[in-house]
């Protein structure tokens, strides 16, 4: 709906319908993998052994970056419909204990803010919309807040989280990792700071906004939007 002038179609008499609910095992699953790979470092962990480091270790292993069990940890989640809530459920499946924000914006809801939330929180995951209130919600003031292992991952949309901010404090240490398949503008540019910091030794996935593009997923958009334009009749 981030593509569709509302207000426009509105005074015009134009009905807008959204299909929703389509692909929430598959953006779930996603989801899942990025917490994951995150957790055990995956992205440093194959540039190492893309380097021959493991052939050179002393030891029948590597140590270093030491690897981040989610079991007792922290999930800070924001959005809690249909998609935060299966996320809910897979993470508390390996033991994580889970809290949901209040919803950016609503002052009358009980639930501790997000920045309430920043400090004790060891994963972020976004699954809101992106509305005034949820643009550059993660952002150079508040990302200082945050513990040097704290996992980001944002399957939203891309101007959740400010990337330049992010990618700064990866850099810095002030974050443990961060992953995205959502971008601000898709397809990207070349040079894009995001895609060429995957070069770098970081603790970094960006995909290519894919997380819904399952076969399941997709008859499941046809389906429902099926649906949609026969309820217009």
């Amino acid at each position: 709906m981030n593509n569709i002038d509302l207000k426009a179609a509105e005074k015009l008499g134009i009905p807008v319908k959204n299909v929703e609910a389509y692909g929430t095992p598959s953006v779930v699953q996603h989801t899942l993998m990025m917490m994951l790979s995150l957790a055990t470092k995956m992205p440093v962990m194959q540039k190492r052994m893309a380097a021959g480091d493991w052939q050179k270790s002393p030891l029948f292993t590597l140590l270093d970056p030491p690897t981040f069990q989610l079991e007792g940890k922290r999930l800070v989640i924001v959005g809690s419909g249909e998609l935060g809530q299966a996320v809910k459920e897979q993470a508390e499946a390996l033991g994580m204990r889970v809290t949901f924000t209040a919803r950016p914006g609503k002052t009358d809801d009980s639930r501790p803010s997000f920045d309430e939330l920043l400090p004790e929180a060891d994963v972020i995951s976004f699954h809101c919309p992106l509305t005034d209130e949820t643009k550059g919600l993660l952002n150079r003031q508040n990302i200082k807040h945050c513990r040097p292992h704290t996992l980001v991952i944002n399957n939203a949309r891309g101007g959740v989280a400010n990337e330049h901010d992010v990618l700064d404090a990866l850099r810095k240490g002030q974050i443990g990792g961060y992953a995205t398949d959502v971008l601000p503008q898709e397809p990207p540019k070349d040079g894009h700071p995001l895609l060429d910091a995957l070069n770098e030794p970081l603790n970094l996935i960006v995909t290519p906004h894919n997380a819904w593009t399952s076969p399941e997923a997709r008859q499941r958009i046809i389906e429902l939007t099926a649906e949609n334009i026969s309820a217009l009749k």
